[in-house]
């Protein structure tokens, strides 16, 4: 017979795409219109112009493919790990920006050594070109969107209004590529391909943009209350008439009010509590006036989101959780969700932060979970600092952990600062802890050193692009 839980669980699992259908569906929307126009009726060209045309359908399929990289939909993130497909949102966008570069700049040539100037001439009549104006005013859209991601954290605006207008820029740009595809694509005479860009383009865009009105048009829930839990940092209270079916570890998005933005919090509370509970940290523009939120004010939640959960972790009978700062609501909510059973035999948390007034009072942790072991660190912390222990997290912490254990066989959950979960994956693996054992999310590749595991996706995106780009290479040489 199903416990609640048990039910709870099966109620939330959205199963989504395995990995490899994921990369063959990616690998074949971006190879079809190399196919369709390589089997249709318009005879080739010049090298240089089939090197365009092919760097520019294949960078527009790309952009497109965008709008669901972001789109934190259940069936494309529910299995890998929607910090896995934002992290490939992210390294996306250069490769196709670079093949959008590239398409006017193959238009132009080729190269002549005996006289550069004349490419530049070329390519300079191509850009003013009246005809050729959306196609323009598109690659330089593609542009703003990809540079102020790259230099969003030195932006002057914050993140609500960067995000609004990243969004609003990537559905007009493709509006203004689709437009240059149908008029003025190498390949436009071929009714195939115009369908082909017609229902992928207006479809990705109609979905994105339905999506986010069902989502936010949601019954809103409302702030119950919000205290201060420690030095910037605070407990926000939310609740509703209705449940909501999460994991524990999961993350929403909330907005909040009239907004027109919404910001990612994970949950800090366990799936059977009626009310929601936030763990928020003063650290950006909006998170810094968290506090002076009005009780009773409305809140639309889109989620949950994210796999930073147990489900799918190998069989074990002991659970080690590793936090840092702010990262303790996901182990928060894992925690409370665990003191209402668990198969677990041995848990043992440590969580760490900078200062000791950032810390959660240790009492409010060991009443999430009486059975968990806990161990809190803090950089200032002193020797006469007891129950609070010296930090930063150091592999003699980690062997404290897994003494009495086998390494093999703990299943690890961390959740904190980019580096802490670098060094704490190697460290582990290194202490015998397989990488299928250890789980965490990282939303950014560019903060700091990654670890084996890490690398091991990067290096899978890196591939998935070499092989599009090798697909248009060939579809030059043919």
């Amino acid at each position: 017979m199903k416990t609640e839980r048990d039910r709870r669980i099966s109620v939330s699992r959205k199963p989504g795409l395995p990995r490899w259908a994921l990369v063959s569906l990616y690998l074949g929307l971006a190879v079809l219109p190399l196919f369709l126009a390589a089997t249709g009726n318009v005879p080739p060209a010049s090298p240089f112009a089939e090197g365009a045309a092919a760097a520019g359908m294949v960078g527009m399929v790309m952009m497109v493919a965008q709008l669901g990289s972001s789109g934190r939909s259940p069936l494309l993130s529910g299995r890998i790990g929607i910090d896995v497909t934002m992290a490939f949102h992210k390294w996306a966008a250069p490769a196709a920006l670079a093949l959008l570069v590239a398409h006017p700049i193959l238009l132009a040539g080729p190269f002549d050594v005996s006289a550069p100037s004349r490419i530049l001439a070329r390519l300079g009549n191509l850009l003013v070109a009246p005809r050729l104006m959306t196609g323009l005013l598109a690659l330089v859209l593609f542009l703003l969107i990809t540079l102020t991601a790259v230099l969003r954290d030195r932006l002057p605006a914050g993140y609500g209004l960067w995000r609004l207008s990243h969004g609003v820029l990537a559905l007009v740009a493709l509006i203004f590529c689709l437009e240059h595809m149908l008029a003025q694509g190498t390949y436009a005479a071929d009714q195939r391909l115009r369908l082909f860009w017609l229902v992928l383009t207006l479809g990705a865009i109609l979905i994105s943009l339905l999506r986010h009105l069902i989502v936010w048009r949601r019954a809103p829930w409302r702030v119950a209350d919000i205290t201060r839990a420690a030095d910037r940092l605070w407990i926000l209270q939310l609740e509703n008439r209705r449940d909501l079916s999460f994991r524990a570890g999961q993350f929403v998005w909330l907005r909040f009010g009239r907004s027109l933005s919404d910001h990612p919090f994970s949950i800090a509370s366990a799936p059977c509590e009626k009310r929601l509970n936030f763990l928020i940290q003063e650290a950006g523009d909006f998170t810094s006036q968290i506090g002076t939120v009005p009780v009773e004010s409305h809140v639309a939640i889109d989620g949950p989101h994210g796999s930073f959960t147990l489900d799918g972790l190998p069989k074990s009978d002991t659970l080690i959780l590793i936090s840092g700062g702010v990262g303790l609501a996901p182990i928060l909510s894992i925690l409370s969700d665990l003191g209402h059973g668990s198969e677990y035999r041995w848990i043992r948390l440590v969580h760490t932060t900078r200062s000791q007034s950032a810390l959660i009072a240790p009492e409010f942790l060991k009443a999430a979970c009486p059975s968990a072991e806990i161990t809190i660190l803090a950089d200032d912390a002193t020797a006469g600092d007891a129950p609070v222990g010296r930090g930063p997290l150091t592999p003699e912490h980690l062997r404290t952990l897994l003494a009495g254990v086998d390494p093999f066989a703990v299943n690890v959950l961390i959740c904190g600062p980019s580096g802490m979960m670098t060094f704490a994956t190697d460290a582990l693996h290194e202490m015998g802890v397989p990488l299928d054992r250890i789980r965490y999310e990282r939303f950014s590749y560019g903060s700091g050193p990654v670890s084996v595991k890490d690398r091991r996706i990067l290096i899978g995106f890196v591939g998935l692009c070499a092989a599009v780009m090798a697909f248009a290479f060939g579809f030059t040489l043919r």
